[in-house]
């Protein structure tokens, strides 16, 4: 082979590997990106799976916990609509619908908080019957305008498109305890943490539950999960302290998780229940 050939071959030769060269990183940073973006998918996915509402009346929820997000990911029982013709125009309206209810309701104004019902339940009926956001949604917003019966039938109408949703039977949870109905609450987030065990909606109610009932390694199981998820809230911390410290003192424990019951309520039917302290 002449010099210039060899030259000219070389240069062909660089050219090639470099062509391949990008194509190799451009696929990987492909790659890369799609799986952050599925990660992003996934966070914003967790992050919209409940909502921790203020006091009601009458029994009560734990003012913190994680709230969901001005623009939740829509998902409907079959997961992200697909993109084209009318498919893409109910994923918009779904989309508008979500965003103003959890605007509305993270507001926690009562107002805003009956409004958002409404615009769910409408979402719900003119827009996409199977999607479990906008169920999830009216029912807890239903608890915030103390419909607890109301949002106990829309989390169990969620559950009828995707049994499968720990953030639709944790919110079963949430109306029966404010029904005061704590036997079946108890087995609602536990059915919920069955689904996932790293449901922050679910550990909120039992990591107080369990140490009220003396089960201090199920509630610090709890509690670091809530911890490790939420590291500046101090009610978690003193609660993961209180179970270290097989704490069960329950005027405490009530003073941290307001209207907290007789442990007995959690272990038997109402009809049965008596009110005796776990011994230490």
């Amino acid at each position: 082979m002449t010099k210039p050939n060899a030259i000219l071959a070389s240069a062909v030769g660089l050219v090639v590997a470099g062509v391949l060269g990008f194509w190799i990183v451009h696929t990987l940073n492909d790659q890369a990106e799609t799986r952050r973006q599925l990660d992003d998918l996934k966070k914003q996915m967790a992050a919209a799976t409940s909502l921790a509402p203020a006091s009601t009346g009458g029994a009560t929820m734990p003012t913190s916990g994680p709230v969901l997000p001005v623009n939740p990911v829509w998902v409907g029982a079959g997961g992200v609509t697909t993109q084209n013709g009318s498919a893409l125009a109910q994923q918009k309206a779904v989309q508008e619908y979500l965003s103003e209810g959890f605007r509305l309701l993270n507001s926690r104004d009562p107002q805003n908080v009956a409004q958002a019902a409404k615009i769910f339940r409408e979402g719900i009926d003119k827009v996409d019957k199977n999607n479990v956001y906008l169920y999830n949604g009216l029912g807890r917003a239903l608890i915030l305008s103390g419909k607890y019966a109301d949002a106990l039938q829309a989390f169990q109408d969620g559950q009828q498109v995707d049994p499968k949703r720990a953030e639709l039977v944790s919110g079963d949870g949430w109306a029966q305890w404010n029904l005061k109905q704590y036997y079946q609450a108890r087995q609602s987030w536990e059915a919920a943490l069955k689904l996932d065990p790293n449901s922050q909606d679910a550990w909120m109610a039992l990591a107080w539950i369990y140490l009220a009932m003396g089960n201090d390694e199920l509630s610090k199981q709890g509690f670091v999960i809530l911890s490790k998820a939420q590291s500046d809230n101090k009610e978690f911390a003193l609660g993961l302290t209180m179970a270290r410290a097989a704490n069960h003192n329950l005027d405490q424990i009530r003073a941290q998780f307001k209207g907290m019951p007789d442990p007995a309520a959690f272990l038997t039917p109402p009809a049965t229940a008596t009110s005796t302290l776990p011994a230490k």
